[in-house]
């Protein structure tokens, strides 16, 4: 049996690591809606604009009523009441962290199958919506080839109502902006700062605003274009959002269950990195994109340390695991198979010669002061999804093919796959005569662990490290030891549930 301290460093039911593993797929690397706050000094924000023949400014937010009435009847107002401002007819200055906004939103907005493409923000107009105002985009909105997206920006005045509706083939989106905090102290800093709630969609969808109830909504409107000469850099990482997952981890980690000895997150990485045996793996990791961006920005949040490591095992150094020309060889015990550490090993192309018993490429990496032996746990592995068996009686046959999802989830004492079919085929031996009946499942399948595979030999203060997401292989670096490579993984920390209460408290 595995030792009670390591159980209580690993996720023991399968339920949970599914429902972790569910939410970091369903991460939307390409969203159609984002919503998001933006913090600038309180003394910058102010917007000038035509006032007859003149030129007036207002601060936001307001210091006077009288500032919005101003600004009222500057704009022209529709019939649905309300009043537009368009650029030619006023002027504003965001500040130099504005592009950092526009990197967050419309980059992220973009996704990552676009994440290189050349941007450009045009700014387009103010909307100013007192009571009853409302507003609904046209069915119809001419085109234009290079646009693809529209971000709004809303200043920070009180009202109520004037909800955002967003709605695409996924279902309907609401940005609620009269819920937003509108000034805080910022922290570090001898000043306050303004808040403005942002939102930004692609401007191919059907949107409206709801009624203002109360109060005063003012918002500026950007068009969101493709460039050849972009306005904006392209050195924004794109990330994407991570809602369900932040809930679902969050509810975890209140729970005194749930690794209740603390213990160590894995996640495979999504995408593709230029990592080299030179690579600085620390720093790299705020260069994370697109979902894997997500998954640390969310651990992040809720308070867990994220590193990237490289991740080792044993296995690959077997010349004959299938028993080509002999006896197939066997991995080594769990308790010894796996290894991590915070630097890419390697010993460079010559580094295989210096290595001369077959022994010395394990203790090579177990002697080095860099590396951490640990146990896995979770979604480790990836195996054939299929699996037949065959009975046979004086009058028939019969063979059953079961189909698997392809993860295996470990959980320390326990194998656990999902079965999604079975078909059972059956032959009369002497009419040779087949039926054949399916029989879709979700169920999951448990198998005890044989001894001597749950760790049970590890030393009791061995790292856990509970796989989420599976290693698969998708940045691998080669260390010159034989044909063991390094795979670049990231880990969240979770501290022991004490700790995790009083943090709270």
């Amino acid at each position: 049996m595995a030792s009670d301290s390591h159980l209580a460093r690993t996720i023991t039911t399968y339920e949970c690591f599914q429902e972790l593993r569910q939410a970091v797929e369903d991460i939307d690397d390409n969203p159609s809606f984002l919503t998001g706050t933006w913090n600038i000094p309180k003394s910058k924000l102010a917007l000038w604009y035509k006032r007859g023949d003149a030129a007036s400014y207002i601060k936001f937010p307001p210091s006077h009523e009288e500032d919005l009435k101003h600004l009222s009847k500057a704009c022209l107002t529709e019939a649905n009441g309300v009043g537009r401002l368009a650029a030619s007819d006023f002027c504003i200055d965001l500040g130099l962290s504005f592009p950092q906004l526009l990197g967050q939103s419309a980059r992220n907005l973009l996704g990552m199958e676009r994440e290189d493409r050349k941007i450009r923000a045009e700014l387009f107009e103010v909307n100013f919506l007192g009571p009853n105002a409302s507003f609904k985009a046209p069915e119809s909105i001419p085109a234009v080839d290079d646009r693809f997206g529209t971000l709004i920006l809303v200043l920070p005045t009180e009202h109520q109502g004037g909800t955002l509706i967003v709605r695409d083939t996924k279902g309907e989106y609401k940005f609620e902006s009269s819920h937003m905090p509108q000034s805080a102290s910022s922290k570090g800093e001898p000043y306050e700062v303004t808040t403005v709630a942002w939102v930004a969609f692609h401007n191919h969808l059907e949107h409206e605003v709801m009624p203002v109830v109360s109060g005063v909504r003012v918002t500026l409107t950007f068009n969101l274009h493709f460039s050849d000469s972009p306005v904006l850099p392209n050195n924004t990482t794109i990330t994407a959002e991570a809602p369900d997952f932040l809930l679902k981890l969050k509810a975890r980690l209140d729970d005194p269950s749930f690794l209740p000895l603390g213990g160590r997150l894995g996640f495979g990485l999504k995408y593709k990195y230029s990592f080299s045996a030179e690579s600085k793996l620390k720093s790299l990791i705020t260069s994370l994109k697109g979902a894997d961006g997500a998954v640390v920005k969310t651990l992040n949040h809720l308070g867990l340390k994220t590193s990237l490591v490289s991740h080792y095992d044993l296995e690959e150094l077997l010349e004959d695991p299938e028993g080509e020309w002999g006896p197939p060889e066997q991995p080594p015990d769990e308790w010894k198979r796996y290894f991590i550490s915070d630097t890419i090993i390697s010993m460079g192309e010559l580094g295989s010669t210096q290595l001369h018993d077959e022994f010395d490429y394990p203790e090579c990496i177990r002697d080095s002061r860099d590396t951490k032996t640990v146990l896995n746990r979770g979604f480790v592995y990836v195996r054939n999804n299929e699996d037949s068996t065959t009975k046979r009686t004086d009058t028939e046959e019969v063979k059953v093919t079961t189909q698997f999802d392809n993860f295996v989830c470990d959980l320390g004492t326990k194998i656990v796959k999902k079965v999604l079919e079975r078909e059972t085929v059956t032959k009369n031996r002497e009419t040779g005569k087949k039926t054949s009946t399916v029989d879709e499942q979700t169920v999951v399948q448990e198998t005890e662990k044989a001894a001597g595979t749950t760790g049970s030999k590890a030393k009791p203060n061995m790292p856990v490290i509970n796989w989420i997401s599976p290693n698969l292989d998708t940045n691998v670096v080669q260390t010159y030891l034989k044909e063991l490579n390094a795979s670049i993984v990231l880990l969240g920390e979770v501290p022991p549930y004490e700790k995790r209460r009083v943090d709270k408290a």
